[in-house]
């Protein structure tokens, strides 16, 4: 099995589009409102685990490639930030919850901006796949 020059500029397109993205919603437009409800849960002050987060992103990223190019052979945008949008909200929608389950002081209030952000940056990232996809 042969890689594409485009299959690799397209994971390398897409993974900036999903690392803004998140960045951009959660880390900015988010951040207060997370602040406000995740104060003492999470720890502001410490260096986040940058080498975990970097491999969770390079494997989303994969996984959503591969949605795409399969999911949507006839290359529809529409089709690929609904499916992308499909993939992160669920994905986030279990972080959520698993968080909950796991840290029973975590506020429900968070899980559905969660969601519906992540939800938003994967279906942008979709639709950047499939552009550089169908190139």
């Amino acid at each position: 099995m042969r890689l594409e020059a485009k299959t690799v500029k397209a994971y390398l397109v897409t993974f900036v589009a999903i690392f803004l993205g998140n960045m951009i919603l959660h880390g900015f437009l988010l951040r207060g409102w997370n602040d406000a409800h995740l104060a003492g849960i999470t720890n502001r002050e410490g260096v986040p685990p940058m080498q975990a987060m970097l491999l969770d992103y390079l494997i989303l990223n994969a996984a959503l490639l591969y949605l795409i190019k399969n999911l949507a052979p006839n290359k529809d945008p529409k089709k690929s930030f609904l499916i992308g949008a499909f993939f992160g909200g669920i994905l986030f929608l279990h972080i959520g919850l698993s968080n909950v389950f796991l840290l029973p002081v975590w506020p429900l209030a968070v899980i559905p901006t969660d969601t519906i952000a992540s939800a938003i940056a994967f279906g942008l990232a979709g639709v950047v796949a499939n552009k550089f996809l169908t190139k």
